[in-house]
């Protein structure tokens, strides 16, 4: 933790769930595999995922997209920002959750080498970059690997 920083409204557990790379996702406090979290949903999948812009392959807001046993959710990064000795979050963009139960197609968007598409049972579909990492660009090979495994776990779960 940053030596005198005061948190602006944040307590210390946000502010260090915030610097070390842990999410603070309602029930869900990892998303590291094979965690549980505080409602018992074992984590069964965590990729590097962004929103995407509609027509380009540049990423809105970027994040993790994270299968548990019983959801699919996509939790946006949130950046602390310092400014003088005070740590503020940035807002980014809303966090969405989706019981499995819901989901009924996860394909890959054929135009886009990193992109899928989740569509569920009232008729809405959410598009998501998955990549191979933080840093990886948009159109390395190794995205399409990650996209399509990520669609494989997706389907087995959601049955």
């Amino acid at each position: 933790m940053l030596a005198g920083a005061r948190c602006a409204g944040l307590g210390r557990a946000h502010l260090r769930a915030a610097l070390t790379g842990w999410e603070t996702i309602g029930f869900l406090r990892s998303r590291r595999e094979g965690s549980t979290g505080e409602g018992g949903e074992r984590v069964e999948g965590s990729w590097v995922a962004s929103i995407p812009f509609r027509r380009f392959d540049l990423a809105k807001e970027g994040g993790n997209l994270v299968l548990t046993e019983r959801h699919l959710l996509f939790k946006p990064l949130r950046t602390p920002v310092v400014v003088g000795d005070v740590i503020l979050m940035t807002k980014g963009s809303p966090s969405w959750i989706v019981p499995l139960s819901e989901v009924r197609r996860v394909e890959p968007v054929a135009e886009r080498r990193s992109q899928l598409r989740i569509e569920t049972a009232d008729g809405k579909s959410r598009n998501v970059n998955v990549v191979a990492g933080r840093m990886a660009r948009i159109k390395n090979p190794d995205n399409v690997v990650t996209r399509d495994q990520a669609i494989e776990r997706i389907r087995a779960a959601a049955g």
